[in-house]
Formats: structure tokens, C-alpha cells, sequence
């Protein structure tokens, strides 16, 4: 038996005595994340292996440690276990990348380097993207994406305001487009790992970088009665 199941087996004795004993249930309701974010962990490994069909509760729960039952208490079925853990994956990608974008000066593909190294530091969250591309489009599955894109999109809109102001970021349909091409260059480097998008996302990059720097002039135009370029160190 692991360590954690052991540990455990002792949270869940202690939990029983408590209950027959009467005592208050706070120590069971502190528990309760703890178990919550085991199930998790377990079901994120699982649905980044396996997909969402392919998938299997009772596996999850013996990865957590838990019964079956505890699995459904917390998340009451399958599909919405599978969304609870894409939402969090969104989260924690989200949260990894925010002190790359959000860092002024930092460059479109250094972004991309940052995403890189995070899903390297991060294999099941990197898995569980790559299958979501390859899930039916069914309602559980977009009920469960939209969070994930609203995440992605939000990760370049902040990238755009470090570098060209909260007023051209305000609009999120560059952000859209960046996190759209992006992810669909991401996508054809996992069904054929022969391809090299690089050269491809330095393109776009030029692109992206000259869009914003457009922008910033329209935007000091406006303010000042003329335009001025502004310097390219600014956005590398």
C-alpha cells in the first residue's frame, strides 16, 4: 500500500470515529479539499491518458485513494468530474503563465517558450489539452473547453496590455486570434510530431508584434493629435 493511501486509511478511521463518537465534523470538513484535490490529480492523469470515454471512475478512485462513492459525492458523475478537472487544469495553466505575460517587455515567443516549459513541468495537463482537441464536440465537452479558451485567451490579453496598454486590450479579438492560431499550430505539431511549427509561430510573431505597435500609434494619436513609433524595444 502507498503512503498516501495510508494516510488515508487514517484520515478516513479518524473521520469514522469522530462520527460515531459525536464530535464536531469540523476536522471532516477540513479534510474535505484535501480529498477533493487527490480526486483531482487522480481523474486529471486518467482523462489526459484516456479521454473522456475511455476513462475509468474506478481507476480514479484507486489512484485517489478513495472509495468510488466519495469520488461521486464530491463530483456527483463522471461528466461532471471531467469538467471540474479541465476547469482546474484551465486555472492552474492560467496561473502558471501569468508571470511570463505579465511581465512588460516580454516577447511574443518568449510567451511561447514560457507555455512550453510549463506544459514540459506539467505532462497531464499537456495531455489533457492535447485530448480535448480530439474529444467529440458534445455538450460536456463544450461546457468544459469554454473555461480552458476563456483562460488561453485571457493569458495573451494580458501579454497585449503589458506591452501596448489596457485600451488596446480592451478589445480581446487580437487576443482571440492570437490564442485561435496559436493553439491550432499547437495542435498540428501533436497529430504529426515531423512538423515544425517554429519557423511558422515566428512568423506570426512579426506579425502580431507589428499589429500591436500599429496599434499603439493609433492609440498615441489620438491622445496627442500625432502619431510617433514607438520603440520596437518595447515589444521584441
Amino acid at each position: 500500500m502507498s503512503a498516501n493511501a495510508v494516510e488515508l486509511d487514517s484520515s478516513l478511521a479518524v473521520e469514522t470515529q469522530e462520527s460515531r463518537s459525536g464530535r464536531p465534523a469540523r476536522a471532516r470538513d477540513a479534510r474535505k479539499p484535501v480529498t477533493r484535490r487527490r480526486i483531482l490529480q487522480a481523474a486529471l492523469g486518467e482523462f489526459s491518458r484516456q479521454g473522456l470515454d475511455g476513462a475509468s471512475v474506478k481507476t480514479i478512485s484507486e489512484r485517489a485513494g478513495v472509495a468510488n462513492g466519495t469520488v461521486f459525492w464530491h463530483f456527483k458523475s463522471k461528466w461532471r468530474l471531467y469538467i471540474e478537472v479541465v476547469w482546474w487544469a484551465a486555472d492552474e495553466f492560467h496561473r502558471g503563465m501569468l508571470p511570463v505575460v505579465e511581465k512588460p517587455g516580454t516577447s511574443f515567443m518568449q510567451v511561447i517558450d514560457g507555455e512550453i516549459d510549463f506544459l514540459a513541468k506539467n505532462p497531464d495537463i499537456n495531455g489533457l489539452m492535447s485530448a480535448l482537441r480530439g474529444e467529440h464536440p458534445r455538450s460536456v465537452v463544450r461546457e468544459a473547453t469554454r473555461r480552458m479558451d476563456d483562460r488561453i485567451v485571457d493569458i495573451w490579453r494580458r501579454w497585449i496590455a503589458a506591452n501596448a496598454g489596457a485600451a488596446v486590450a480592451a478589445n480581446t479579438n487580437l487576443a482571440r486570434l492570437i490564442a485561435s492560431t496559436v493553439s491550432g499550430l499547437f495542435a498540428t505539431r501533436f497529430i504529426d510530431a515531423d512538423v515544425d511549427v517554429r519557423d511558422v509561430l515566428l512568423d506570426f510573431a512579426g506579425l502580431v508584434e507589428s499589429r500591436i505597435e500599429r496599434k499603439n500609434v493609433g492609440m498615441e494619436s489620438r491622445t496627442t493629435g500625432k502619431a510617433s513609433i514607438p520603440s520596437r524595444g518595447a515589444v521584441r
